[in-house]
């Protein structure tokens, strides 16, 4: 645990499975990375419902895209370039240092 408390920003618990017996739920929906951190159940397993929703909503833009390009093309540009502001902001907040 020391190696990733010092190298790492998400520190993983051992005892990931206390939390399974109330919010399996969350986990079996892929909506367990949108709750606390302290609610998560199989704290690995965000990456996998982070995953699944960006599947879900490019295939809802995709085929939004069929009749309203000029739409889609402007959520795009506005989800990436939100997605770098979020990523400075954070960046900034923490005083994370490019290594």
């Amino acid at each position: 645990m020391r190696w990733t408390h010092n190298t790492s920003v998400f520190e993983p618990n051992v005892l990931d499975h206390i939390n399974c017996e109330n919010y399996w739920w969350r986990n079996a929906l892929y909506l367990n990375n949108l709750f606390p951190r302290s609610e998560m159940c199989m704290l690995w397993s965000w990456y996998m419902a982070n995953d699944t929703q960006f599947y879900v909503l490019g295939i809802f833009l995709l085929m939004l895209s069929v009749r309203f390009s000029w739409l889609v093309a402007t959520m795009w540009s506005v989800i990436l370039v939100s997605s770098w502001c979020v990523t400075a902001y954070i960046s900034f907040l923490y005083s994370y240092q490019a290594r």
